[in-house]
């Protein structure tokens, strides 16, 4: 009979799953409580689930949730499960920036819309501006011409007036 803790476990990690539905895998070697407790919450404002399970659960996990068995490559030694949702680039920016800053940690892989990614895609993840910056972008573009013509428009009446106000000036 399986002890009812691993039971709790699956199921958490299966209720994860169907939340978030995507995984990046990570090698959590040499950080500290201190800087755990740092790293879960720069995830978590990240939008990201930083959690550590045993291994076989998390393939038990993955199997219910139908995800690939190539995720196994990634659960050897010691695997901590970041859970992300649908904006992954915040999340990757900041698994590179623990992983430059840690000697041991390091990114093994990740899982995202069906995809299998490696160490290399997640770092090129890291790259791409965050939904909200690209967001910023877009209202800046859209909201710059309409900006513009609203100066044009009232560059003729700035001109107009001191026009008029140099002619008084003159009269004077």
């Amino acid at each position: 009979m399986a002890n009812a803790k691993k039971i709790e476990d699956v199921k958490l990690i299966s209720e994860i799953l169907g939340e978030k539905g995507n995984v990046f895998f990570v090698d959590f070697t040499g950080l500290d409580a201190n800087k755990t407790i740092l790293f879960r919450r720069e995830i978590r404002e990240k939008g990201g689930i930083y959690k550590v399970f045993k291994n076989r659960l998390f393939k038990i996990a993955a199997k219910d949730n139908n995800m690939p068995t190539e995720i196994e490559e990634f659960t050897r030694l010691t695997t901590g499960f970041v859970f992300i949702g649908e904006d992954p680039t915040g999340v990757a920016k900041a698994l590179k920036k623990w992983e430059k800053e840690n000697e041991t940690f390091k990114i093994k892989g990740g899982f995202y819309i069906d995809r299998i990614l490696g160490e290399e895609e997640i770092a090129e993840l890291s790259k791409i501006p965050s939904k909200d910056e690209l967001l910023g972008r877009l209202l800046y573009v859209l909201n710059s011409p309409l900006t513009r013509f609203i100066g044009v428009l009232k560059a003729n009446q700035r001109d107009l007036v001191a026009v008029l106000k140099q002619v008084s000036e003159k009269k004077k």
